[in-house]
C-alpha cells in the first residue's frame, strides 16, 4: 500500500472526527489495509476528545501489541485519558515508558503528565515532573496549583502563583480558577480575596461566574456568610 493511500485514510479520518462522527472514523480506521503511528494517534486522540478515555487506553494497548511504538503526540493523549480515570498505577507506568523509550518532553507534554498525576492524587509525582520543566507557560503554571489545590495544599498553591507573577508569565481565567480553588479548600480566604481583587486591578482580567463561584465558596466554608452575600450584590453585574 502507497503512503500516499495511507495518509488519504487518515485525512478521513481526521475528517470524520472533526464532524463528531465517531463512529464513521472508526469504521474507517478497522477498514483500513494499512496504518501507521498517524492514524493510531488520531483515532487515540479522537477518543480522548470523546471523553471514551477507556476505550482510548485500550486502543493504546492494542497498538502496543501491534508493535508500533508511540511518540509524543500518543503520549499527550494517553496521559490525558489517564488523569480522567483517575488510574495512579497506571499513571506511573506511562511516565516510565515515557523514560524508557526516551520520548521529548516538551512543555505540552510534561504540562499533560503533571495534570494526570494531579488527578491521580499523586502531587508529589506532579511536582517531580514540574520542576524537572525547562520552560513553563501559564497552563503548566495552572496544572502545579491545581495539583497543589488537590491535595489541599493552598498556600503552596498560593507560592507557586506569585512565583508565577515573579517569573513574568501573564496569568489568565484558568490559573486564576485554580488558585481561587485552593484558597477555597486551604482555608486561606484573605489571601484568596486579595488574588482575586487583582484580577481585575492588576491584571485586566474581569471575573466571572466561575471566579464568584470560588470565592463565595471559599467565603462560606471559612464562615463568612455575611461577606459572601455582600461579594454577590456588589459583583454580580460584572460577571457574565
Amino acid at each position: 500500500m502507497s503512503n500516499k493511500t495511507v495518509v488519504s485514510w487518515n485525512s478521513l479520518i481526521a475528517g470524520f472526527l472533526r464532524n463528531g462522527d465517531l463512529e464513521a472514523a472508526c469504521r474507517a480506521f478497522h477498514e483500513m489495509p494499512e496504518s501507521d503511528l498517524v492514524s493510531w494517534n488520531t483515532m487515540i486522540g479522537g477518543l480522548v476528545q470523546q471523553s471514551m478515555f477507556e476505550d482510548a487506553i485500550h486502543l493504546f494497548r492494542v497498538m502496543q501489541n501491534e508493535g508500533i511504538k508511540a511518540d509524543r503526540v500518543t503520549m499527550v493523549s494517553v496521559a490525558s485519558a489517564c488523569g480522567y480515570l483517575g488510574a495512579n498505577d497506571l499513571a506511573k507506568w506511562i511516565y516510565n515508558y515515557i523514560e524508557k523509550y526516551e520520548i521529548r518532553l516538551d512543555m505540552q507534554l510534561s504540562t499533560v503528565l503533571v495534570d494526570m498525576f494531579a488527578r491521580c492524587g499523586d502531587p508529589a509525582s506532579a511536582m517531580k515532573v514540574f520542576n524537572k520543566m525547562k520552560e513553563r507557560d501559564v497552563s503548566a503554571w495552572t496544572a502545579a496549583i491545581g495539583a497543589m489545590a488537590m491535595e489541599g495544599n493552598g498556600r503552596q498553591a498560593v507560592e507557586l502563583f506569585y512565583e508565577m507573577l515573579r517569573e513574568g508569565v501573564e496569568p489568565d481565567q484558568v490559573v486564576f480558577v485554580a488558585v481561587l480553588t485552593a484558597c477555597s479548600h486551604g482555608g486561606l480566604a484573605g489571601e484568596g480575596m486579595e488574588i482575586f481583587a487583582s484580577m481585575k486591578e492588576i491584571h485586566g482580567i474581569s471575573p466571572q461566574i466561575v471566579h464568584y463561584g470560588c470565592i463565595v465558596d471559599m467565603l462560606g466554608r471559612a464562615g463568612l456568610l455575611k461577606e459572601a452575600l455582600n461579594i454577590i450584590k456588589k459583583h454580580a453585574n460584572e460577571a457574565q
